[in-house]
């Protein structure tokens, strides 16, 4: 504090500390700014008049490499809406050094720039017509709009299995029929622990899960880890492991991403248990918004 107020005597602009401020900036640690702070000075105040607001960004990143990991590269904010409740706000962080590609086709997708082309529908006389007659309709709709990247802004949560998984990502009607691409499988380190954002690894999937406690059975699934929901949206994300669902009529039977069982539910479906744990409100992506965090002082 006293060197503050002997540097605050220098001249310069007000709310400016002078050049000689220099010293101090290489001589103080993260420690001595959250102590200083605290002696009447918010501490995003003092931040940006010694730091130019760099140190708490420091700050921010310091949890990841103290876990021995590179820091996120970019965040992804969904809001959720639902006809019957306010709007959540997700916030993702993601880590795109630990899982390049997969990470890309995230962002690709939450653009809606994700390239994916339409599915051959199969069209057996054994089907039931009207579910014939759905499958066409559906196809022909794909090959009128297959230009267009498929996108995250109107696809739903469809899953959600309590203190288990929540899965997002089910696409729109209009791209029900694309087959989402494949790219290089990736593995890391990173663990299904609370909050952890996954993907299917190799692609095949629109669809990503969130795990709303630790969940270690979900490592021994095909899936890759590529982000983490941020501390700020943890209560966001138990509301969202809270909301009611369509409970298991045929014992806990939770099909892995990408597989046919996991699709949307047909008419005529054979499979019963396609809907089970389906949301009992729809909950929409409404919105998605993605920034580039900065990269860790050298």
């Amino acid at each position: 504090r006293d060197l503050l107020a002997e540097d605050q005597q220098g001249e310069g602009p007000a709310g400016q500390l002078p050049a000689r401020s220099t010293t101090l900036k290489k001589n103080m640690c993260l420690p001595s700014l959250l102590l200083v702070a605290s002696l009447g000075e918010s501490l995003q105040s003092f931040d940006r008049r010694l730091f130019g607001g760099g140190a708490l960004s420091s700050l921010a990143l310091a949890p990841w490499s103290a876990r021995g990991l590179a820091p996120p590269t970019q965040r992804v904010t969904l809001e959720l809406v639902s006809p019957t409740a306010e709007p959540l706000r997700l916030e993702m962080d993601l880590f795109g050094s630990e899982a390049p590609a997969s990470v890309e086709a995230f962002l690709q997708f939450a653009r809606g720039e994700l390239k994916a082309r339409c599915a051959d529908m199969d069209d057996t006389e054994l089907a039931p017509s009207r579910l014939r007659s759905t499958r066409r309709k559906l196809e022909f709709q794909c090959l009128d709009n297959q230009g267009a990247g498929v996108e995250m802004e109107g696809s739903s949560v469809w899953r959600v299995v309590t203190d288990y998984r929540i899965d997002v990502g089910r696409v729109a009607s209009r791209f029900a029929s694309r087959e989402a691409p494949e790219f290089p499988e990736e593995f890391n380190d990173l663990r299904h622990r609370k909050g952890a954002v996954s993907v299917r690894r190799g692609g095949k999937s629109f669809e990503f899960t969130v795990a709303p406690a630790d969940n270690p059975t979900l490592d021994k699934e095909d899936l890759v880890v590529i982000g983490q929901v941020t501390d700020a949206s943890m209560a966001a994300l138990d509301e969202l492991n809270a909301t009611p669902s369509k409970k298991a009529t045929f014992g806990f039977n939770v099909p892995p991403l990408g597989s046919q069982i996991a699709r949307a539910c047909e008419y005529s479906s054979p499979d019963a248990s396609c809907a089970q744990f389906k949301p009992l409100r729809k909950l929409t992506v409404n919105r998605v918004n993605i920034k580039d965090l900065p990269s860790p002082p050298s």
